[in-house]
């Protein structure tokens, strides 16, 4: 199984115990693929690998939306989770993406 979640921020080692971060690492360790795409905090776009998770971090809001239709079109997801919809700009596209590809989503 393959999932993808988008926050607003997160998905470093100073937020470890966010609740994105726990259910990502857990889901991982069952050998689920795991991907998150957060903002970044530094002012600089990073791609990493944590914990058997795959994470891209941006700063500016089109390279985001160009990694969200890479991983729903290329990667291909069973569920898309977004957090923090309030405050998720990139949340709301992945989303809007989601519904016009009829691809299951979660908000939380």
């Amino acid at each position: 199984m393959k999932i993808f979640f988008v926050t607003s921020y997160g998905f470093n080692p100073r937020m470890r115990n966010f609740e994105e971060f726990i259910v990502a690492r857990i889901l991982a360790k069952r050998n689920w693929q795991v991907y998150a795409l957060a903002r970044n905090e530094v002012n600089r776009t990073e791609h990493v690998y944590e914990e058997g998770i795959d994470i891209f971090k941006t700063v500016a809001i089109l390279p985001g939306i160009f990694h969200i239709i890479k991983i729903l079109f290329f990667v291909r997801p069973n569920v898309v989770h977004i957090f923090n919809a309030r405050n998720n700009h990139l949340g709301i596209i992945a989303a809007l993406l989601c519904k016009l590809t009829f691809r299951q989503f979660i908000f939380s």
